[in-house]
């Protein structure tokens, strides 16, 4: 088999790395890396339509990915067909936005912010949580032993404890 790991020269070379080259190869390897998902979901695709959706497993074995690995790329690319992706996106952004209501909309709203892919996790969590409200504090009367919120700031009853009612 043949060996098509060929790291960059610049990887093995013994000199420092200046920020910008390691900036610069960074973004090319998570770019090499974003295609294969893209390529691996597509062929994933092609193979279950072509030999069945039994076939995934016997393929993910064959080529030594795990199943579930593949069956996520392909559902990715599914979602997303291939050709329309926002070039600043990683894989990983399709994979957070794939299972809202509308991943599109997360996709635009990612983009044009520029998040990472954590940024817009922590944003689609945001928007399906309520607004915290803090509750109410309760309180006991030390007179005559009644609870009460502590947003109404003195028992009810306060006022007949004084004048003996």
């Amino acid at each position: 088999m043949k060996n098509i790991i060929n790291p960059p020269a610049i990887i093995q070379e013994a000199r420092q790395i200046e920020w910008e080259e390691a900036i610069s190869l960074g973004l090319e390897l998570r770019e090499q890396k974003d295609n294969v998902q893209w390529s691996l979901g597509g062929l994933a695709s092609r193979v279950a339509k072509s030999y069945g959706e039994d076939s995934i497993g016997e393929f993910a074995k064959a080529i030594n990915i795990p199943k579930n690995t593949l069956r996520e790329y392909r559902r990715i690319v599914k979602k997303f067909p291939l050709g329309n992706q926002e070039p600043m996106l990683c894989f990983r952004h399709y994979q957070v936005a794939a299972g809202q209501e509308h991943p599109e909309k997360w996709i635009k709203e990612a983009a044009d912010n520029v998040w990472t892919s954590e940024q817009l996790a922590v944003k689609i969590k945001q928007s399906r949580e309520p607004e915290y409200e803090p509750r109410p504090q309760i309180r006991q009367c030390s007179f005559c032993k009644k609870y009460y919120l502590d947003s109404d700031n003195v028992c009810t009853f306060r006022g007949r404890h004084q004048t003996g009612a």
